[in-house]
């Protein structure tokens, strides 16, 4: 599979570097721990920002017969080094606002000793510290990179932190964390490069030093320290260290360290001897050492933690992302120029490939000579009859990478015979350039002589396989290829079973084409919420069902199902009494649950799609209207006691309906209604409300098509501009 050098970069570096990152990670978890241990100890909890250096010092020398040096920890501490009254020499943390001993310092605890010399040289000193300060390097590069390809999937910067479209689990967690976590990894990464450098003296602090004259020194009568200015003046906040003169001479001296200052202080009158500020290496040094470590945040050394956690898994998801991307090499059963039918893939991470090889397997199996192929490698052979383009849109509405190519190879292309070709394109409706890259694909073929349309083109969204499945059989009826629906596409999930009893059997319509409402109370305790999905798996085909799930005050679960003539699972459900019991799981599908903030909710379904708003209308808090369209009077007669009820109970609003088949009745379908009230969706729209919609895909292609036209005519905004605020909720089949 073609990749991007964006990616080639990230994944090289990976490569080269994911031991010592390994390591570094893991000892960087136990080291950020160590700033949080300290901060949570006693002698931390005061405000130094309040405290002079002065008065701390009168107390510490009323208390203890020597002071040798005072200094402020980056955790807030105030450690001392004193001579006791026995002549002892300590290193103790003090209260500040009196002077007394709070803890003596412990040792460093053995495992931080044994994950710093880790962290910092891997045992091998000069070495391991070339080795790590590289690595830090090459994590810089990797960050770099790594942003590069999240905002290439975002479709620019700008668009950093709009949804993710909906992924396998590795790619997914890898690009939402990636976006949260490469700011801290990046400020990780520089701060331990520079660390490095000044380790291997490639930069050299350039420390001004004091110019002292120890002859024009006069010895006068000493002052208490209490009084001195500049001790009144430095507070303990910005205090890095003072040490206290060795003798009572002349040439002896305060030392005094601040924050960005360093004092030479007389130590009989207290006047500044020699003062210089440090330059900008020395404070780069400091922060590097801040923000590496950790010292003194506590939620910095948390964030810190996480980011060494992130990095471990994004170095294993990577390498799982990269395994499943080799593992699905293509093997083709015949070679192209013996091939009626022609795949070709267009997909960044590789996902789209599943869909295209259920195709291809199905095809295969039928005994149709098929080859599959990325779309960069498109080539038109004489006995080529169809050509069928899956393809992905990446980023800004581009062509993913092995898909970059094609157009211009497209255009070098030729044959005489007549191709039938169908496009289908794979995106979310989140992003503004939903299947951009498709379309475009569809109308360069369109523009082709030798290629003829077998079918319209359609859009997946968000990986749907029950969508695909439907684009699937719709194909194949075209080609009068007797194809059956694959069973799995993708892995199938492993879900809890629960049992469940039916309550409730409404079979008001008719034949093998009706639809009938089931409610199933779970046995025990089961939380879930109307928008979420029934999965059923009957053992004949081990493929997995959904339905939308409604909930009923009295914590039933409301499924609105349409028999099918060799539906396995419809006909079970339709033949289901009260009492008869059966296994299911709960997937939940908190992108489709009532919105609780909004103050007005547009409803929009057709057929079996009202089963869950039947469950959302139970108890909403904001205004609700519902637009349902099925084919006639008795499709509807299943759901009618439970929306007139809502109805009479004020939680339903506006109820409309369209029928396509009802006697003497002019054919209507929901976008219809729309239309006619086309103002009050626009205001609705305006108002921030939000439109659900539930339903085949037909419609929703049609609803959304509808919904855009009105935005643009009457509010002058596309419909990708309201999705951006999260006022569309769709789940479609």
């Amino acid at each position: 599979m073609s990749i991007s050098p964006w990616r080639l970069i990230h994944l090289a570096l990976a490569w080269v570097s994911f031991l010592f990152l390994a390591l570094a990670s893991l000892t960087g978890i136990i080291l950020g721990l160590a700033p949080i241990d300290q901060k949570l100890q006693q002698h931390n909890r005061f405000s130094l920002e309040d405290i002079s250096l002065a008065s701390t010092l009168e107390k510490l020398s009323q208390s203890q017969e020597e002071v040798l040096w005072l200094e402020v920890d980056n955790n807030g501490g105030v450690l001392a080094s004193v001579v006791n009254a026995k002549g002892e020499n300590q290193e103790v943390y003090i209260n500040p606002l009196t002077g007394e001993i709070l803890a003596v310092k412990e040792p460093e605890k053995p495992i931080y000793l044994w994950a710093k010399t880790l962290h910092r040289s891997l045992f091998l000193k000069s070495t391991g510290r070339f080795l790590i300060g590289l690595t830090a390097f090459v994590l810089f590069f990797i960050a770099l990179s790594g942003i590069f390809l999240v905002s290439k999937r975002q479709g620019g910067f700008k668009k950093w932190f709009k949804p993710i479209i909906k992924d396998k689990f590795y790619p997914l967690w890898h690009a939402l964390l990636g976006r949260w976590l490469l700011l801290p990894i990046l400020i990780i990464a520089l701060s331990g490069s520079y660390l490095s450098l000044l380790q291997f003296n490639l930069i050299t602090p350039n420390d001004a030093k004091h110019q002292l004259d120890e002859h024009e020194w006069q010895e006068s009568e000493p002052q208490k320290v209490s009084r001195f200015k500049i001790f009144n003046e430095t507070m303990l906040g910005d205090l890095k260290r003072v040490e206290f003169p060795f003798s009572p001479f002349p040439e002896d001296y305060f030392s005094l360290q601040t924050r960005t200052q360093h004092f030479i202080v007389n130590q009989f009158n207290g006047e500044i001897i020699s003062a210089h500020t440090y330059p900008i290496s020395h404070v780069l040094a400091h922060y590097s050492m801040i923000l590496h470590t950790g010292q003194g945040s506590w939620l910095w050394s948390i964030i810190l933690v996480l980011a060494s956690i992130g990095i471990l898994f994004f170095i294993y998801s990577g390498f799982k992302i990269m395994w499943s991307r080799q593992s699905g090499k293509i093997k083709n059963h015949y070679a192209l120029k013996d091939c009626t039918h022609l795949i070709l893939v267009g997909s960044e991470g590789g996902t789209t490939f599943n869909f295209a090889r259920a195709l291809y397997a199905e095809l295969i199996r039928l005994g149709k000579r098929v080859y599959l192929a990325e779309m960069n490698q498109v080539q038109l052979k004489p006995k080529l009859e169809h050509l069928i383009i899956m393809t992905a849109t990446y980023g800004n509405g581009e062509a993913p990478s092995n898909a970059q190519k094609f157009l211009k190879h497209l255009q070098k292309q030729h044959t005489s015979n007549e191709i039938g070709f169908t496009v289908l394109g794979f995106g979310s409706r989140s992003y503004p350039h939903f299947c951009a890259f498709a379309k475009e694909v569809q109308s360069a073929l369109s523009e082709t002589n030798y290629f003829k349309e077998e079918m319209p083109y359609t859009s997946i969204n968000n990986q749907s396989t029950e969508a695909f499945k439907t684009w699937m059989m719709d194909w194949c009826d075209r080609l009068n290829i007797p194809a059956r629906i694959p069973k799995n596409i993708v892995k199938p999930r492993k879900i809890k079973q629960q049992q469940l009893v039916c309550t409730q059997n409404i079979k008001k319509g008719q034949g093998l084409d009706a639809s009938f409402l089931l409610c199933l109370k779970p046995k025990g305790r089961l939380k879930f919420k109307s928008g979420d999905l029934l999965s059923i798996v009957p053992p004949e085909d081990q493929r997995e069902r959904l339905y939308s799930i409604g909930k009923s005050k009295d914590n039933e679960m409301l499924i609105a199902v349409k028999r099918h003539e060799f539906g396995v699972v419809s006909n079970w459900l339709y033949q289901l009494n009260i009492n008869n019991e059966l296994s299911a799981g709960l997937v939940k599908n908190k992108n489709f649950h009532l919105p609780k903030r909004a103050k007005q909710v547009i409803m929009l379904a057709t057929g079996t799609g009202v089963g869950p708003f039947l469950g959302m209308l139970q108890h909403p808090k904001q205004q609700v209207c519902l637009y349902w369209g099925g084919r006639n009077q008795e499709q509807f007669s299943p759901y009618r006691e439970h929306l007139e009820r809502a109805q009479q109970e004020g939680n339903l609003s506006t109820l409309k309906l369209a029928f396509s088949r009802e006697t003497n009745q002019e054919k209507s379908y929901v976008q219809d209604l729309l239309i006619k009230d086309a103002s009050f969706i626009a205001d609705a729209l305006k108002n921030k409300a939000v439109f659900m919609i539930c339903g085949s895909v037909v419609m929703q292609e049609a609803v959304l098509a509808c919904l855009n036209k009105i935005a643009l005519t009457h509010n002058q905004k596309a419909l990708c501009y309201y999705e951006s605020r999260k006022q569309l909720k769709m789940d479609c089949y």
